[in-house]
């Protein structure tokens, strides 16, 4: 059997430490070290639009204590719907010191479920930038700041030679899910396992989604996408 393995460099007393990856071994997802005074996940408290408490109806799939990173120009982005609304939302992305949104599109919050959005075909995120990621449930067209907003930091980042090397190299989508995962690439892990079989890989998402303390009750089930 084929084992590539990927070296880190520990925190504590600067341990070195190697982790196999094979079709065996658990997807385990490494945080990359980087700067905790940007801001994370948010979500505002304006309700009175709405006439509801919208706690929790929409989640971003992204750490909440630290910035996702991901490699990809067209990463999917992946947000989870607790209980069906009428309301619609909109998702849009900017970058944070840009003046308008590279991405805006409208999406239905009608069915509960984990949803994939995948980035239009002429949009392309930039190496080395931060983009704002928001989720805004449309509560009163008349006054946009009843509406509430869930937003998130990602930024993409240069590929290294070594994980190119691995990724090119490796047989199947989820190999190269555990590489991006032990690189501390939160995107490019959800992006392998997306596209992998997921009957099979249901339970290793679900696993992965605790590890940022986010449950979800149902997969892929009408899933979104672009317009």
């Amino acid at each position: 059997m084929r084992l590539g393995f990927l070296c880190s460099l520990g925190v504590i007393a600067m341990n070195i430490y190697c982790l196999g990856v094979n079709a065996q071994n658990p997807i385990t997802y490494i945080p990359p070290q980087q700067d905790k005074e940007k801001a994370q996940t948010s979500q505002s408290s304006a309700t009175r639009g709405c006439y509801q408490n919208l706690t929790d109806v929409v989640t971003i799939i992204a750490p909440k204590d630290h910035v996702g990173q991901t490699t990809l120009a067209q990463p999917i982005l992946f947000y989870s719907v607790a209980r069906t609304m009428e309301n619609k939302a909109l998702l849009t992305i900017a970058e944070i010191n840009g003046r308008s949104a590279i991405v805006e599109s409208e999406i239905s919050l009608e069915q509960p479920g984990l949803k994939a959005f995948k980035m239009p075909t002429n949009v392309n995120l930039k190496i080395s930038t931060d983009y704002l990621w928001t989720m805004t449930i449309l509560c009163n067209p008349k006054r946009p700041s009843d509406n509430v907003e869930i937003q998130t930091i990602l930024t993409r980042v240069p590929e290294r030679t070594e994980l190119k090397r691995q990724i090119e190299q490796a047989l199947t989508l989820r190999e190269k899910s555990q590489y991006s995962a032990l690189s501390g690439l939160w995107y490019d892990t959800l992006y392998y396992l997306y596209n992998f079989d997921m009957d099979e890989a249901q339970t290793t998402f679900q696993d992965l989604l605790e590890t940022i303390n986010i449950q979800v009750q149902k997969f892929f089930e009408n899933s979104s996408s672009s317009k």
